[in-house]
């Protein structure tokens, strides 16, 4: 009912941008501007988390406040619904449940503990779906909190020379960063710069567009026939936050870096060095020396290699890489969004080299030619219409220290360091494997079947 009466009532990108801030489903959304909003940082705006419920359950408790003790009755029921409307994710039900322990406690009288209730609300979701514990909704949204927790308390009195409403963003934000970074980083593969600076001034207006939104389609939803007068409102707000969007460039993000192991670091450095472990200074400072180290360490073993070969293999196509070159092979599934995504999440630098591995060969050129590759490799010859990128045809490839063969369309031999490496993207090699390394002298065969090695 809220995606037809947004859509029949508004023009098409506010109607999706609005639909999205409701229900938290931004799949209608463009594809352009949900990388925006992505890169961006603001992408919990449209997921429907926390702080959706927060407001919500804030303004009613506001409208109700005759009520007294009672109101937290109605604000949680109102709150369980909405999470209800939203497929209960686990952030809105998350929001619901500490939103409701803390309000009860209140009506009660008793003292609220945000870290109680944040372990409360882990504690529900579990119980209901235990698999959750390896979602990324669950480890942001949860992490989100626990940061906030442990840490807005002390960033605020550091900033205490601050203006106070600069003091309390600041502390908050960087308190939810401390927790989220590492996950972000390793789900997504990247970590937005500019979301600092964008939620400063988004975060404040979202109560107004959320709210504003919200009740003018539900009245909408009411009384149809002012439908269209009901949402000229937020019509006009959306266009204006689409417009801001779509001029603005939020695409400076810090991402060609895997945390891998370095990521539990993280996490363990920020919880052992919050105020709830009680440290002295001393120590709370020889442990955060030693854990940045050990996290510097772990970094750089996890991008930077230092001898032999690492090969990542893709859906389609696989990143070679010594301590001298770098190479992308692309089969005929390889997309280019495939390729940027393997790139973001592992590998920031330039390519010594793409090998085209792909029966037409023609497409994929154009595929290598959006990539940062010095040069472009094919087995046969052909007019591609290309003019920057510099173009090798044959059937060997050679690039410091790597030697790579044409045997097929899709089929490519690699001699590395002794060794002989298979790429066979067709799906006709042995042990149907994407990637093989043979060890005839040790009597091991070494095979990739979606990412995982399994050996025989």
């Amino acid at each position: 009912a809220f995606y037809d009466v947004l859509h029949e009532e508004m023009p098409r990108s506010e109607a999706d941008v609005s639909y999205a801030l409701l229900t938290g489903n931004s799949r209608v959304m463009d594809g352009s501007l949900k990388g925006v909003v992505r890169t961006g940082g603001i992408a919990h705006i449209f997921a429907v988390s926390g702080l959706h419920i927060g407001i919500l359950y804030g303004a009613v408790t506001l409208l109700l406040r005759p009520l007294r003790r009672l109101r937290v009755l109605p604000a949680s029921a109102l709150a369980l619904c909405y999470s209800a409307v939203c497929g209960f994710t686990v952030s809105s039900l998350r929001a619901v449940i500490m939103c409701t322990a803390l309000g009860v406690n209140g009506a009660l009288g008793r003292k609220s503990d945000f870290l109680s209730s944040i372990s409360l609300a882990a504690i529900l979701v579990l119980l209901l779906w235990p698999a959750q514990i390896f979602g990324v909704g669950f480890r942001l949204s949860f992490g989100a909190c626990l940061g906030l927790a442990l840490f807005s308390g002390s960033f605020a009195r550091g900033m205490k020379r601050l203006p106070a409403f600069l003091a309390n963003y600041c502390s908050a934000n960087f308190s939810v960063q401390l927790f989220t970074f590492p996950t972000l980083m390793n789900s997504f593969g990247y970590f937005s710069v500019w979301g600092t600076v964008i939620n400063f001034f988004l975060i404040p207006a979202l109560p107004v567009i959320f709210l504003t939104t919200l009740a003018c389609a539900l009245l909408a939803l009411i009384i149809p026939p002012a439908a269209f007068l009901f949402l000229a409102l937020p019509a006009g707000l959306m266009s204006a936050l689409v417009f801001v969007l779509s001029v603005a460039d939020v695409s400076f993000v810090l991402c060609g870096l895997s945390l891998g192991a370095a990521g539990v670091v993280w996490s363990a450095g920020c919880f052992f060095l919050s105020p709830r472990t009680r440290l002295s200074r001393l120590s709370r400072a020889l442990l955060g020396v030693l854990l940045a180290l050990v996290f510097a360490l772990v970094v750089t073993l996890e991008n930077v290699v230092f001898a032999g070969v690492r090969i990542d293999v893709g859906e389609g196509f696989a990143l070679v890489r010594t301590p001298q070159a770098s190479v992308l092979v692309l089969g005929s599934a390889a997309t280019l969004y495939a390729c940027e995504d393997l790139l973001l999440r592992t590998y920031g630098g330039g390519l010594d080299g793409a090998i085209v591995l792909h029966e037409d060969v023609v497409a994929g050129v154009n595929v290598a030619a959006f990539l940062p590759a010095e040069r472009i490799f094919a087995r046969e010859e052909v007019e591609t219409g290309l003019q920057e990128a510099e173009l090798c045809f044959g059937q060997t490839v050679a690039l410091e220290g790597l030697t790579f063969r044409y045997e097929g369309a899709e089929k490519l031999a690699m001699w590395a360091e002794g060794r002989v490496v298979e790429f066979d993207f067709a799906g006709e090699g042995a042990l149907g494997a994407d990637l093989f390394v043979g060890m005839e002298s040790a009597g091991l065969i070494f095979y990739v079947n979606r990412g995982i090695i399994y050996t025989r």
